[in-house]
């Protein structure tokens, strides 16, 4: 059984599992999770959420694109229609403050382990390059471990006092996307 602490706010809530045979279950860790909102289809409750309802909820953090995700599964060496694999690479940072924790790596989260790394325009500008003119590729570079649901290409950013990669368990503020190549104004009609 492979477990997957979950957090939200910088706080344990719950236990996500996954069993030999890929089965998924979602358990609320009972001290003060009562108040947890992790989830409008996940009310805190004291038994377990099986993976009917488990998997929709992990599979709305993480990138939706077959490639995208199998870009992923080459860099870490997993399976690309596993969400669990995922989440266990690139769940330090999830939409709404969620994040997946393995339990060898708490202590490396609770110390806010992680730097910011300052990059300027220029990196910015090639990075935004790379994603246009590879857009099926994964979209993290370095110790970065976030995710973000969706089909189209991004990357996240840090503003503090100036742009930087958020490594480690270190927040993101911006969501940067380069646009679909074939969608006339996608950045006008996204906006």
């Amino acid at each position: 059984m492979k477990e997957l602490v979950t957090f939200l706010y910088g706080q344990p809530v719950g236990i996500l599992q996954q069993d030999h045979s890929g089965n998924r279950k979602f358990q609320f860790v009972p001290q003060d999770s009562r108040q947890a909102r992790l989830s409008l289809a996940m009310p805190y409750r004291e038994t377990p959420y099986q993976r009917s309802i488990t998997d929709p909820f992990i599979e709305g953090l993480i990138p939706e694109g077959e490639a995208v995700r199998q870009s992923f599964a080459d860099d870490f060496g997993i399976s690309a229609k596993n969400p669990f694999a995922l989440l266990e690479h690139i769940g330090f940072e999830c939409a709404g403050a969620v994040q997946f924790v393995r339990p060898d790596e708490i202590d490396e989260l609770t110390r806010s382990a992680g730097e910011l790394v300052a990059c300027n325009d220029n990196e910015i500008g090639q990075r935004i390059r790379v994603l246009f003119s590879s857009p099926k590729g994964s979209w993290t570079v370095g110790r970065e471990r976030w995710s973000l649901a969706g089909a189209q290409s991004k990357f996240a950013l840090r503003w503090q006092d100036g742009w930087h990669e958020a490594t480690g368990s270190e927040p993101t503020t911006h969501i940067f996307k380069p646009g679909i190549q074939d969608f006339r104004d996608q950045a006008l009609n996204e906006h």
